[in-house]
């Protein structure tokens, strides 16, 4: 193949290069910087200036690493996205995590429902705070505290967001509504392996801010 000479028009690093190039956009083996290689080549390099020359295996090393970088970005700017992003609820709708989890967990969730019935489910099947038949009443439908529901617990202001932290171990589960503890069993955890969701019912309209879970250890509430 024809080779050429021309200078990065970053750091003026005089660079070798196969023709084959001419037009991609390479990484400058001198400063790092993004370029283009040039169409047209420039006028011959004085044999006494230092030349970097780069070989067709350089150059797709170089568009794979780039690529990879690029994928990665990508992939950590959607995750970011995801965290942040508020998602509005209706209907039938569910916010999932993407994948299942076994304990011991730390689980967060910062969200606000417009009347009634913002629903979690993790550890049970369903953990109700404002139930529309009694707001008061946390409800808990399923798992190890099926049926163990609270009242006076259960109640969240309307409009307003506030920090659900459900932490669940392999022999307890404490659920905290704004860092005040709002309900708390011991029982065997051990068997779950499901996803963390968050919905609304009965015609509610739930907004989450964030979901996030965590490993921990045993040892931590």
């Amino acid at each position: 193949m024809a080779e050429f000479k021309f200078s990065c028009p970053q750091c003026r690093q005089k660079i070798q290069c196969d023709a084959t190039y001419i037009g991609s956009r390479i990484n400058c083996p001198a400063c790092h910087q993004s370029i283009v290689v040039p169409p047209v080549p420039p006028s011959v390099v004085p044999l006494s200036e230092r030349v970097i020359q780069i070989k067709v295996s350089t150059l797709q090393s170089a568009a794979t690493i780039g690529l990879c970088s690029l994928l990665i970005l990508g992939l950590l700017a959607f995750a970011v996205a995801k965290l942040t992003k508020v998602t509005v609820l209706k209907g039938d709708q569910h916010l999932s995590t993407p994948l299942a989890y076994q304990p011991p967990v730390d689980i967060t969730v910062v969200a606000k429902t417009d009347s009634t019935n913002l629903r979690l489910a993790y550890a049970a099947d369903q953990i109700i705070f404002n139930w529309e038949a009694d707001k008061s009443q946390l409800r808990v439908d399923g798992g190890p505290a099926n049926g163990l529901h609270k009242p006076g617990a259960g109640r969240i202001p309307v409009g307003k967001y506030v920090t659900v932290r459900w932490v669940v171990t392999k022999t307890n589960q404490t659920i905290y509504v704004d860092g005040r503890l709002r309900f708390e069993h011991d029982g065997d955890y051990s068997q779950i392996n499901r996803p963390v969701a968050v919905f609304p019912a009965n015609g509610s309209t739930v907004t989450v801010k964030s979901l996030t879970v965590k490993h921990i250890t045993d040892s931590t509430r």
